[in-house]
């Protein structure tokens, strides 16, 4: 397979090596469940941008086959983070502007949580099943912890650094203890979605 990609013509292996770095990055975290058309037609625009960087860098470079694709790759790189962090909530605000459509292109609510960079959590309160509650009062507190933060993913898990717990007893949140510990480090709870009955979140802008 990868000998099969060495004898293909260059141009043809920085489209595909380039556009397919740019798509990685401009989509990540929205590619649970992506098409092979989309992967196709994203690869080909990011690829194309790839290879005309090349072909630049070429003729500058007096024709350095590697300098001119180690730019080539850093350009699709540098277009990527673009894309994701700036282009898309640009082009979707501006569908919506035009009155196209109302979507955000975030995908689910859950999806927009996780992905947002416009915004950043200060609170989590998760509701167990059973009536529990874990807390953690400050999530910024927890920036340099080595999960830092709090962490979700797609299937609805929650990790969090539990600061105060409620049990359906009590009237009220008690503190836990020792959650961060000089030697033994930070104490990560680790929530499967099967036991959370919903979460509550506290957000600042960005």
């Amino acid at each position: 397979m990868v000998n099969d990609l060495l004898e293909l013509p260059v141009y043809i292996q920085v489209v595909l090596a380039t556009g397919y770095i740019g798509h990685s990055v401009a989509n990540q975290g929205f590619r649970d469940g992506e098409r092979k058309d989309e992967l196709l037609y994203s690869v080909l625009i990011y690829g194309m941008i790839g290879l005309m960087v090349f072909y630049s860098m070429l003729s500058f470079w007096s024709g350095s086959l590697v300098v001119s694709a180690l730019v080539a790759i850093a350009a699709s790189w540098i277009f990527g983070v673009f894309w994701r962090i700036t282009g898309r909530n640009w082009y979707f605000k501006a569908l919506n502007a035009t009155g196209i459509t109302n979507e955000n292109g975030l995908g689910s609510l859950w999806n927009r949580l996780q992905q947002d960079t416009s915004m950043f959590p200060t609170q989590v309160v998760v509701t167990l099943n059973d009536g529990t509650k874990l807390c953690c009062d400050s999530v910024q507190d927890f920036d340099d912890a080595s999960v830092s933060l709090y962490e979700t993913d797609d299937k609805g898990n929650v990790a969090l650094y539990v600061t105060e717990q409620k049990l359906p007893s009590w009237d009220d949140f008690k503190t836990v203890d020792n959650v961060r510990h000089p030697s033994w480090g930070d104490n990560l709870t680790y929530i499967p979605s099967r036991e959370i009955k919903y979460v509550e979140l506290r957000y600042k802008a960005n």
